[in-house]
């Protein structure tokens, strides 16, 4: 495994801790969205070495650093859309915790806080 794999794994580790508060149909969602990523950051890093490095490019021993950054950027762009969409479609009552009625979506409040009469639940 080099330092590439060694990133990549990562990351994809990162997102799958992180996912798992969210709920099965979120995770799914941002690893699906790290799926996607890869193969677009290996297309599109060759157009953006240039922007990064100048118009020479970059040595062969940096341009893993590029493909890294539009991954990620790419990972967190489209994991964060799917996110929204799995939201949208599935309403309010998916994840591990039931957001209090009243309150958005996006903001998930904790049990203790429904049942503490902070709001409806």
């Amino acid at each position: 495994m080099n330092i590439f794999d060694a990133v990549i794994a990562a990351f994809t580790l990162l997102a799958i801790v992180m996912g798992f508060s969210a709920g099965l149909l979120r995770r799914l969602a941002t690893i699906l969205g790290y799926l996607i990523a890869a193969p677009l950051a290996v297309a599109l890093a060759p157009y953006v070495i240039p922007f990064a490095f100048g118009r020479d490019g970059a040595a062969p021993a940096n341009a893993w650093v590029v493909v890294v950054l539009v991954f990620v950027a790419l990972g967190i762009a489209i994991s964060a859309l799917l996110r929204v969409i799995v939201d949208e479609l599935a309403g309010d009552d998916i994840g591990p915790v039931r957001p209090c009625r009243g309150r958005s979506s996006r903001r998930r409040a904790h049990l203790s806080d429904c049942r503490a009469g902070r709001g409806d639940f």
